[in-house]
């Protein structure tokens, strides 16, 4: 029961026949010890070693207080089933180190809250699977990536105001529908494939009727000029 811990204690009490009979409790009455206060403390150290294993069962609550650190070294495995709510709490740092591959499974709804800032850094591929809806909402994301490539069956997308910068721009369009209500377009910079082809194309539109326009009222002014000047050179021996 409670002892003082620099207190030697024999191991075999002296009442008792031998080793598998128990020592008279003497003075000491089981029966009156109705609750935790009836043990006193320990006041050195508590040593326990078990050379085989261990079980223990408890049909009522345990509750311990630990004033000091807990360090605990489990060379083997470790499982712990709870079929209640599990609540952890820490006030300091958490460190989470794991060396081997790490599964886990949620098959209900899970909610992260963080209140501060959140780093995360990947030193190898990460794969993300979502066959279902992903919705984030974002006030402000700033993305910085070297390479991106992407694939959408369908992609639909609405912005109230886009600024844009392409420094080189390759784009290939098989079929096209747009329509636009309001557009305000100030690309003195802007080199694009697509747009130089675009922008010869109607050049070649724009110039090519306006030069057969030219040329045909060249044409009828030099037939003009040639019939002026056959009737005057005609006239001229006639002339005064």
């Amino acid at each position: 029961m409670g002892f003082d811990g620099s207190a030697l204690v024999v191991t075999r009490g002296h009442g008792g026949p031998d080793d598998k009979t128990p020592t008279k409790l003497g003075s000491l009455s089981v029966g009156s010890m109705l609750s935790a206060t009836a043990l006193a403390g320990t006041t050195g150290t508590d040593v326990e070693l078990i050379q085989g294993q261990q079980w223990q069962e408890r049909t009522g609550d345990r509750i311990t207080n630990l004033h000091g650190s807990w360090t605990g070294h489990v060379f083997k495995n470790e499982t712990w089933t709870i079929d209640g709510d599990f609540t952890f709490m820490v006030n300091g740092k958490t460190v989470d180190n794991r060396i081997g591959v790490h599964h886990q499974t949620n098959t209900n709804p899970r909610f992260d809250h963080f209140i501060h800032t959140r780093t995360e850094t990947h030193n190898q591929p990460q794969v993300i699977h979502q066959p279902t809806t992903d919705t984030q909402t974002i006030w402000q994301k700033l993305e910085i990536g070297w390479e991106k490539h992407s694939f959408n069956g369908l992609y639909v997308t609405a912005n109230a105001i886009k600024l844009e910068l392409d420094l080189l721009e390759a784009t290939e369009k098989v079929v096209v529908i747009e329509r636009k209500e309001f557009q305000l377009k100030n690309e003195p910079t802007k080199f694009t494939i697509g747009g130089v082809k675009a922008d010869v194309w109607a050049f070649i539109t724009k110039t090519v009727p306006l030069t057969l326009k030219t040329a045909a009222l060249f044409t009828k002014f030099v037939a003009a000029d040639i019939a002026s000047g056959i009737r005057a050179a005609l006239s001229a021996p006639w002339g005064s």
